[in-house]
This record gives structure tokens, sequence and C-alpha cells, in this order.
């Protein structure tokens, strides 16, 4: 999944989240490993919730407590196997306790699912002085017999008699009550191990929550509804619109639709198909995560697995070239396929290495062996003439011609249509040596491949 997070730019989405706490981190590794569908139904639940119930006033206060808040997980996790806990774990467990009452105060009952009862009767008992405070020592209210040796001990210490060997006897004393009392302690807050490690990770959910709700607002993206199906309204890749929005250049979202048999994609250079198929992946990725995602409307269907190949896969396997890696990789694809595993293929310009006869007859067997499978199926392609009977052809519209003359280096971008229409010719546009034209490219040399091009 990591790799999978990285190469469809993910990670650049998911990396800028900002956790109060380790808490919130750690759940997100877990969730970064991929969930269920039971689990991204959940996850997608939670979320919706989130931004019903809390306003944005309240997010800061509760922001501001966690962030006081220590990763305790293996202290709380160990109570019961404790014979006695030391003062510094009693003090983290109270700071605990102290913030999370705070966080409480701000919950709504409603949302059960990261809800919790004040834990103030836990907090009374490492706050024998009722005063409130996240601080934490062995007080003597908590021992007649402790505040009797501590009276006795400050009375050698004032008439400075601590070198006496009775003085020697009274530190004694008091450790050994201080022991019985932290053993005491620990006995207490055994019996609410379960209540604290509850409420730990109902605000490491909560942590986690308001981190992903933030990069949702950042980017507008947008809850999928989940279905058989994938149709999705205006797309885009939060990376590439970022270095566009810097470049105050013009970024363009698209529409996309697969369907159950396999589609394959067709078009020039610089058409996007690359940048289209990765941003396909990404949002595939995005629901295997119960995240929301970059549309302005998204119906998804969710795959136990996804396989999304784009680049040189060379380096994967030591000692193979580049078409040796990635054929490895479809195979891998194919053969969880063939044992009827509803997955996810997205290949862009696979065998792009190879000879292009031999690369249209692995494109055509890939698409005539998952016809019938239950995975979904999207290949992008430069190879001409593939007839893919069981396959929808779509293409990108590509270079408007139409404003050929309007056209130079600076603004080429402006004038591609990143679309996709249907074309059941599978009809790649000759436009590359146009574009190396625009481009700059020698006169001579265009007027060369222009004669071989025919």
């Amino acid at each position: 999944m990591r790799e999978l997070l990285k190469k469809t730019n993910a990670d650049y989405i998911l990396n800028q989240m900002i956790f109060s706490s380790n808490m919130g981190k750690k759940y997100f590794q877990k969730i970064k490993k991929g969930l269920s569908f039971k689990e991204v139904e959940e996850q997608i639940q939670l979320t919706e919730k989130f931004f019903d119930l809390f306003e944005k006033e309240i997010i800061i206060s509760i922001k501001s407590a966690i962030s006081h808040i220590n990763d305790i997980e293996n202290t709380l996790f160990h109570i019961n196997s404790k014979e006695v806990l030391d003062e510094i774990e009693m003090f983290e467990i109270k700071n605990f306790l102290y913030f999370s009452m705070r966080v409480q105060k701000k919950l709504n009952k409603e949302f059960n699912e990261i809800y919790f009862e004040n834990p103030t009767d836990i907090f009374s008992i490492l706050d024998p002085q009722n005063n409130e405070l996240h601080s934490f020592f062995i007080y003597d209210e908590y021992s007649d017999k402790l505040k009797n040796i501590r009276n006795q001990k400050k009375e050698f210490q004032k008439n400075n008699l601590t070198e006496n060997s009775e003085y020697i006897d009274i530190i004694k004393k008091e450790k050994e009550e201080e022991f019985k009392i932290k053993m005491d302690l620990t006995k207490k807050l055994k019996n609410h191990t379960t209540t604290l490690l509850e409420i730990f990770y109902k605000i490491a959910i909560l942590d986690f929550l308001i981190a992903k709700s933030e990069i949702i607002e950042k980017y507008n993206l947008i809850k999928p509804i989940l279905t058989n199906k994938i149709k999705l309204e205006k797309i885009f890749n939060p990376k590439v619109l970022d270095i566009h929005v810097s470049n105050k250049k013009r970024y363009q979202k698209i529409d996309f639709e697969l369907e159950d048999k396999p589609t394959i994609i067709t078009g020039s250079n610089m058409s996007g198909k690359t940048l289209s198929t990765k941003t396909i992946a990404l949002i595939a990725v995005l629901l295997k995560l119960g995240f929301y995602v970059p549309a302005e409307k998204a119906e998804l269907k969710y795959f136990e697995n996804i396989y999304y190949l784009s680049g040189d896969l060379g380096a994967n396997d030591k000692g193979l070239s580049s078409y040796a890696g990635e054929i490895k990789y479809i195979n891998k694809a194919f053969i969880e396929a063939k044992n009827g595993n509803e997955i996810l293929i997205i290949l862009d310009e696979p065998a792009r290495t190879t000879n292009p006869k031999e690369g249209t007859a692995i494109i055509e067997a890939l698409i005539d062996e998952l016809y019938s499978k239950k995975c979904s199926l999207l290949i992008t392609t430069h190879y001409p003439n593939i007839i893919a009977e069981n396959a929808k052809k779509m293409r990108v519209k590509g270079l408007m011609r139409e404003k050929i003359s309007e056209i130079n280096e600076k603004n080429i971008n402006n004038f591609i249509d990143y679309s996709f229409i249907e074309d059941e010719k599978a009809n790649i546009p000759e436009e590359a040596i146009t574009i190396a034209e625009i481009l700059g490219v020698d006169e001579e040399f265009i007027k060369t491949a222009r004669k071989f091009l025919g």
C-alpha cells in the first residue's frame, strides 16, 4: 500500500495532515494499510457525522486540549501487569485524564463513536486535594500516617538533624508508606483500565478526524457514494492542481466512467492520459482509506486490491529490464483476477518498451481474458490498430486544431482538451509532429519527419 500511496500522489495529500498528538498519528498508520469494505463505510459515516456535529470554535478548543496529551498507550495497556505504578506513570495518567475531561466537555452525545462520559471519578483518585490540577504528587491527604511522618521529617530538617540516624529511619518509613499508597492507587486504577483505554482510543480517532477534516476542507474533497460502479465528475489531482495554481496555469477537471467491461484509452503525447489514470487510481486509493475524494461527484466501487502500473518497474526486480518488471506486475494482477477477487487494474501504457506488434497482442490478451472477470480494467496505450472487441474505447480529445494559429510553447496547455470521448475505432491522433513544431523544433527536422509520415 505504501508504494501505491506514493505512485498515485496520495501521500502528497496525506502527508499534509496535521495531528495534535501521536495518538492520532498511530491511528492513521493503521488506516494507511487499507480498510475492508465495512471499515470504509464506517470511516465515511464517521467523517460525515464529524462535519455535522462540530463547529470550528469547538474544534480549535479540542485540538488545544489534545495537544497536551502524551501517548501513554503502553502505560495504560500494562497497568494490569504491574504491581505498582511509579509517580511518573501516575502523573501521565492524571495529565491524560485532566485534558480528556476538557475534550469531553466539547463532545456531543449523538456522536456515540467518540463520546465518553467525563472521567472525574477516576481523576479524583489522583486528586485527593480536589484542586483540579494536572500535576501529581504523593499527597499527605492519602494517609494520616504519611502526613505525620512528613511532619516529623520537617522538624528534623528545621533543626538541621538530617545526619541523625532517626532522620534516616523516618526517610525509610516515608518511602515505605509512599510505596503502600502507590500500590493502593495502582489497584484502584486497575479497576478502570478498560475505561481509560476506551477514552484513549476515542481521542485518537477524534484527533485523526480533525486532521482529516482539515484536508477535506483545504481541497474541497467530496464524500464518495459507495455503489457497484465508478462514475466520476470533475475529478482533479491535488498535487498537480497546486502546481498549476502556483504557476497561474489552467487546470481542466474531467469526467470519467468505468463500466464492468474493460476500458481502453488512446490519445497523443501531452494529452493527459497518464495524469487522468493516476487521478483515477488516487481516488480509488483514497476510498480504500475511507477518505473523501477529489471530485465534484463520485460514485465508487470498493475493490479488495488496486493495481496501478505507471512508469518503469524494472527497479523493483533487480537485474531485470523495465519490461520484465512490468510484465511480472501485470501477471500478479492477472492471477488475482483469475482467482475471482474484485480488483481494480489500471495500466498506463503497458508493454511500452517492447515492439508494437507484441505489445498490442499483450493488451488484446489482457482485455480478452479479463472481460468476464470480476475485476475492472483500465488501459491507456499509444499502440494503433487495437481491435479489443470486448472493451469500451475512449480517446482524449487532445489538441484544439481549429485554434492552431494561436498556439505556442507557452500557452500550449491552454489549447489541449483533456476530456474523454468515445471512439470505437480507438484512433490515436497524429499530433506528435505538430506538437514538436509548436515547441520550436528545427524546421528541417519537422519537414523530414512529415515526409516520412507521408
